[in-house]
């Protein structure tokens, strides 16, 4: 739709996509409907310059009957206040510019599923998937707006994802964000240059704590610190915090245990800190006798690692048993000269594991692989004969499980 530099439709119950449709508008578009929704399988695709959604109508709509559509919003920026209702579907709102992309107060994009009657037989299904992208902008959660990948009907619960590569995200500790599934929790995935003023990694796991994103948490931020302040906890199977240009810092609880072994991964281009009153636990404590433990794997690229003695004799700062085989722990720091790395403290008790690992890495390059690698090669001998003294000085010459292994990294 050309030639107006603003277009409104409005539907008071529902608009709906059929087969594959797209509408795009020249200028900025606003939706006043009672509900954004597809037919079963549909795929719906709406481009604008600038998008504005709003729920109008107080009509109680029935519950929608599709499964499984796509709906995505591309626009210079999302200013999102409607109802979006898919089951099981796909939601993309996706801002390529500074406004970014706001989900406002009563605001509802709902993809949970439940059970489904296919052939005279009821199947769980899963939830679906809901993703906020901004690119050059920022990401606006406010309180009461609602986001839901839950399965009610015994399905795995969906994944929520959140990206403003250039931007912040905000999330208000009152937004209504749910991920139950019977079969399985959800996922939640943050990617920020950093997280906005009013917006925190402790405070925000508290809320995802809560409401069932018990699978997977990602949280990546490209400039700035990442912190988890004592008392507050992560509670998923698989856990992974990236910090590209900063430090990680864990006094908190990151919680990936289970009837299955968990995962853990700290990564940093600065300093890697536990402080002794971290907790980081991947066990598994299952029914299953062979069941081997869990990983944890902290790096740091140009940084140190800082993992201090644990603040109470009955814990483990690292758990990763397994009920058949431990698990391992995986560290990874710089080497320092020929001879040294950068780890300032390793005094975290660690349990259940068969296997610490501790990989100096030093970097390479060079066009020509082969001359690079011979090099390589006689420098990681060097650093290995100082690996006993290594081994001492972190208080782990005894700790059988404790090995220092030179680690190359070659760019050509």
């Amino acid at each position: 739709i050309a030639g107006f530099e603003q277009l409104a439709l409005t539907a008071h119950e529902q608009l709906m996509g059929l087969g594959t449709t797209t509408l795009v508008s020249r200028g900025a578009l606003t939706l006043d409907t009672g509900r954004l929704t597809t037919a079963s399988g549909a795929h719906l695709a709406i481009n604008a310059e600038r998008a504005t959604l709003r729920a109008t109508g107080s009509k109680t709509l029935p519950a929608s009957d599709s499964l499984g559509g796509t709906l995505a919003i591309n626009a210079d920026a999302i200013d999102y206040a409607g109802r979006i209702s898919l089951p099981a579907g796909r939601v993309e709102l996706n801002a390529s510019g500074a406004g970014g992309v706001r989900v406002r107060n009563g605001a509802s994009i709902d993809v949970a599923a439940t059970r489904e009657v296919f052939g005279g037989k009821t199947v769980a299904v899963p939830g679906g998937r809901i993703a906020l992208r901004a690119t050059q902008g920022d990401i606006a959660i406010d309180r009461g707006a609602s986001l839901d990948v839950s399965a009610s009907g015994g399905g795995l619960a969906g994944v929520i994802s959140t990206q403003a590569a250039a931007g912040t995200i905000s999330v208000d500790p009152r937004a209504q964000l749910q991920a139950r599934g019977a079969q399985g929790s959800g996922a939640w995935l943050f990617d920020a240059e950093a997280f906005a003023a009013d917006t925190s990694l402790s405070v925000l796991n508290t809320q995802l704590n809560g409401n069932g994103f018990g699978d997977t948490r990602v949280f990546r931020v490209r400039h700035g610190d990442l912190s988890l302040a004592p008392g507050a906890a992560i509670e998923a199977h698989a856990v992974t915090l990236s910090a590209d240009q900063g430090a990680i810092t864990i006094a908190g609880r990151i919680d990936a245990s289970g009837r299955r072994a968990g995962r853990i991964a700290l990564n940093a281009d600065g300093d890697v800190t536990l402080t002794g009153s971290a907790r980081l636990d991947a066990s598994a404590a299952g029914a299953d006798a062979n069941e081997a433990g869990g990983v944890v794997s902290i790096a740091t690229r140009a940084g140190a690692l800082q993992l201090a003695a644990t603040d109470n004799s009955n814990d483990a700062g690292i758990d990763v048993a397994g009920a058949g085989d431990g698990g391992s722990v995986v560290l990874r720091a710089p080497r320092i000269g020929a001879s040294e790395v950068a780890v300032t403290d390793a005094s975290v008790r660690i349990a259940g594991a068969s296997r610490i690992t501790l990989e100096a890495f030093k970097n390479y390059s060079g066009s020509n692989v082969g001359t690079v690698f011979n090099s390589a090669r006689g420098e990681a001998a060097t650093f290995m004969a100082n690996a006993a003294t290594i081994e001492s000085r972190l208080g782990r010459d005894s700790d059988a499980r404790f090995h220092v292994v030179p680690g190359i990294d070659i760019t050509s």
